[in-house]
């Protein structure tokens, strides 16, 4: 079962693209759960309006990097309070890259 500190270590490879840090250093990871193999991360960035693609890259990142983990079975990452939040969120969900 992976933990809750190895999937944060996963996300702290994923950087924003447009400022070059880590998503978890920006504070960009606000929620994580684990429960058995199923991980979910909840992701808000600095604005409403972040740049579409830069949003999408950083979720499909961020599943990217959690999938890796040992044990890690169903990823779900969600952008929250983002004009495109839901749309990016189903768009990673279904593997649409």
């Amino acid at each position: 079962m992976p933990t809750k500190e190895a999937v944060l270590d996963a996300l702290a490879s994923v950087r924003d693209p447009e400022l070059d840090e880590s998503i978890t250093e920006l504070g960009f990871v606000t929620d994580v759960g684990v429960v058995a193999g199923d991980v979910r991360v909840l992701l808000r960035l600095l604005t409403y309006f972040c740049a579409v693609n830069f949003a999408y890259l950083m979720v499909a990142d961020a599943k990217a990097a959690v999938a890796g983990v040992p044990g890690a079975v169903n990823v779900v990452v969600e952008l929250a309070d983002h004009f495109t939040g839901s749309e990016i969120s189903d768009a990673v969900a279904c593997g649409w890259r």
